[in-house]
């Protein structure tokens, strides 16, 4: 599309060349007239004199309106008015780039693009160990972490599309992969996990830290971390020091962290959770019965503002309850929210949206201006980060929207980006409807299915009494029907095709145990040789499963992490390559039983939710630790 720009576009000119081969956009003088003005609050196009007005508020809503119009002419619509009002200050997306996927430059880029056709203004950067810190090497070693040179050429590209780049670091907890090498972090560290609070080289450490970023970001925004650290004062501190209050210790260190962050010109964000956590019996977060210091908002540092994460609740009262709650401590309150991608094989809409809709519909009831959406990569970060571009959509709408239905994403997410809502959709792989469920009353049954039907040994089969009564061929049959008859979108053509073959290979596994298991108490020789046919090929399934996967790793994120996943693709191979051993002395007459089969199997989730996420508990029952 030939576009004439009229008006002052020196503000947006860098960022309009980085989208306009994305939109398919060529400035001309001779093509339609686009007027362009700054004014209002949000974004408006209105068709006048052969052309069109784009009025903005800031370059983001530009970016999206430019994207708007391009994709309601490339569908041949008749553009005549549309005007949308923003909801939020900020409203954007926090990339987990700390559990071993390391965006690449280009691909933090081109998500980057994609956020600004959708209007998005933030990026935070989740790097606990994963960045450059002068004076110590050993930050980030084999990690993938960011030099200074990259993120300032990353925080240079996103102010240009009208996106601030915000540092996401921890500085209290979170940090084992940084405290592993003990010759050097010793001096730091509580626990294996968390900073040593009241040590003066702990400070200087956490200092290195900002000055670092501080040369990298232009932005005054950064985020501190300081979640889940309920191991305060537990470790090396209690030896060192005694027992001490934990809310104590909590904010005697927030208060030297805050004071480094202003120092360099910084403006602390922390996640809230801690000042729960310590307060419950059960340190649980959302507990409405935690006792709370009356005080405590009178010893948090002014300038700070609490992040309220959340990602689980579907009731709009809770949230209104939790940022209540929030709210009381007298500082700013910024939510975050999640696009489910860290608890499985696939991302998980059906999570996503029943969370994310009451929550940012109570944001915008409660006043809330800042909102952000997660995308963790618990465990190994196997879900690549493209699947959750819907999810992005949905944010972007609800800065714009005060609801937004399923048409209207489905819409805007075609318009804005070329992409057909459907084939996102078909990504999932949990989302198990009430006919898969053993018992239709109880929700959520089924949230990480896939996980252990693809690692679990054959032959010990940890979930098989869980999973046997679930129709787990059906539904992984349904879900390849359906997502090969997608057309994938071209960039992402290897994506799709890796998840087909992860389909593949569910699809062949997943009652694998069950029926060697049958076939050895029957004494049945013919369908255990025939399940020795069937372990052939799922090797030869898995072999290229990790093909794909790695070619989609490697198109996204940089080489490092890679190597645990394919440990686990190569672990699974050897095991299945075993269990055909292990069968053949049986046919064979070698032996005449097989102490795995023997055992007798129990239910892992022993009646209640299979909640196992963690690979490490999921391949085997045996210990990996000393």
């Amino acid at each position: 599309m030939k576009f004439s720009f009229q008006g002052d576009l020196a503000p947006l000119q860098t960022g309009l060349s980085y989208l306009a081969p994305t939109l398919d956009v060529q400035p001309d003088s001779a093509g339609t007239p686009v007027r362009v003005r700054q004014g209002g609050n949000g974004l408006s196009i209105a068709a006048a004199d052969g052309g069109y007005t784009i009025t903005y508020a800031a370059a983001s809503d530009f970016f999206r309106a430019l994207a708007l119009l391009c994709g309601m002419l490339r569908e041949g619509k008749t553009v005549t008015t549309l005007s949308e009002e923003r909801k939020f200050d900020s409203c954007g997306v926090m990339i987990d780039c700390s559990r071993n996927a390391v965006l690449r430059v280009e691909t933090a880029k081109d998500l980057l693009r994609k956020m600004a056709c959708m209007g998005l203004n933030t990026a935070m950067l989740y790097t606990e160990d994963t960045y450059e810190i002068d004076g110590y090497p050993y930050f980030g070693y084999l990690r993938g972490a960011y030099t200074k040179e990259e993120l300032r050429e990353l925080d240079g590209y996103a102010l240009a599309l009208g996106i601030e780049l915000i540092p996401c670091i921890q500085t209290l907890g979170h940090l084992k992969m940084a405290l592993k090498w003990h010759s050097t972090m010793a001096e730091v560290r509580d626990t294996d996990k968390t900073l040593l609070a009241d040590e003066e080289k702990t400070y200087q450490f956490i200092e290195a830290m900002f000055r670092s970023l501080r040369e990298c970001f232009s932005t005054k925004k950064i985020h501190i971390g300081m979640d889940e650290a309920p191991d305060i004062g537990t470790g090396e501190h209690l030896r060192r020091f005694g027992y001490q209050d934990q809310y104590a210790i909590l904010t005697r260190h927030l208060e030297r962290v805050v004071s480094l962050a202003s120092s360099y010109g910084f403006e602390p964000m922390m996640w809230s959770d801690l000042f729960f956590r310590l307060g419950s019996k059960t340190h649980d977060y959302y507990d409405m019965e935690a006792n709370i210091p009356a005080d405590l908002s009178q010893k948090i540092p002014p300038n700070l503002s609490m992040v309220y994460w959340d990602y689980y609740h579907k009731d709009a009262a809770m949230y209104r309850a939790m940022i209540r709650e929030h709210q009381k401590l007298g500082r700013n309150v910024i939510f975050a929210g999640g696009i489910w991608k860290w608890n499985g094989m696939g991302v998980r809409y059906d999570k996503t949206f029943n969370t994310t809709h009451p929550a940012l519909q109570v944001c915008h009831e409660m006043g809330i201006r800042d909102v952000v959406a997660t995308m963790w990569g618990d465990d190994g970060a196997e879900v690549d980060i493209y699947t959750t571009l819907l999810g992005f959509q949905l944010y972007a709408e609800y800065n714009y929207h005060s609801n937004v239905s399923m048409e209207h994403l489905k819409e805007y997410f075609r318009l804005c980006l070329g992409l057909d809502m459907d084939a996102f959709l078909a990504l999932q792989l949990d989302d198990f409807p009430p006919e898969f469920l053993p018992d239709k009353n109880v929700e959520d049954v089924l949230s990480v299915v896939s996980k252990p039907a693809l690692y679990q040994d054959p032959l010990c089969g940890l979930f098989d009494k869980d999973l046997q009564h679930l129709h787990l061929k059906e539904f992984y049959r349904n879900k390849l029907d359906t997502l090969s008859a997608i057309e994938a979108p071209e960039q992402f053509a290897d994506l799709f095709a890796y998840q087909r073959q992860l389909l593949r290979v569910l699809l062949l596994k997943c009652d694998i145990g069950t029926k060697i298991r049958s076939a050895y108490q029957a004494k049945d020789m013919p369908q255990l040789q025939q399940c020795c046919a069937e372990l052939d090929t799922l090797v030869q399934a898995v072999t290229e499963l990790e093909e794909r996967f790695t070619a989609v790793w490697e198109r996204s994120n940089k080489i490092f992490g890679l190597d645990r996943v394919q440990l686990r693709f190569g672990g699974l191979i050897m095991r299945l390559q075993a269990a055909k051993r292990r069968l053949q002395l049986l046919i064979s007459g070698k032996t005449d039983s097989l102490e795995e089969l023997e055992t007798q199997l129990l239910s892992y989730a022993n009646g209640g939710v299979i909640g196992e996420q963690l690979y490490d508990n999921i391949a085997s029952a045996s210990s990996i630790g000393v």
